[in-house]
């Protein structure tokens, strides 16, 4: 190393192994600094595809439950048209209320 290197005031030559310690905690820091970009760019990415996931599953959901409004709104609807179903009377009440049969031997006038 020549002296016009180092020809300012109060500077002296570097340590023999300075510059070797200093390239090294540089080369640490920058490696350390690069997985954290990685780190970070792997949870936005995964936060993306997770959001992702969120929105289609919700857009599925809303669509379901507006399918099911409307499936419910048209049996609602189909409910209220239709005419009442009449019970049919059981078999001891058709024998009471059921109107007794002419005789047949019996003359109409008498």
């Amino acid at each position: 190393m020549t002296d016009s290197m180092f020809s300012g005031k109060g500077t002296s030559p570097p340590a023999p192994g300075r510059d070797g310690a200093r390239r090294k905690a540089f080369e640490l820091f920058k490696s350390k600094k690069n997985r954290a970009v990685a780190v970070n760019q792997q949870i936005e990415t995964d936060r993306a595809i997770s959001d992702a996931k969120m929105a289609r599953l919700r857009a599925l959901r809303l669509a379901k439950e507006e399918s099911d409004r409307v499936a419910a709104r048209i049996a609602a609807e189909i409910k209220a048209a239709a005419p009442p179903k009449r019970k049919r009377p059981t078999a001891s009440k058709r024998i009471e209320t059921a109107a007794p049969e002419p005789d047949p031997f019996k003359e109409n006038g008498d």
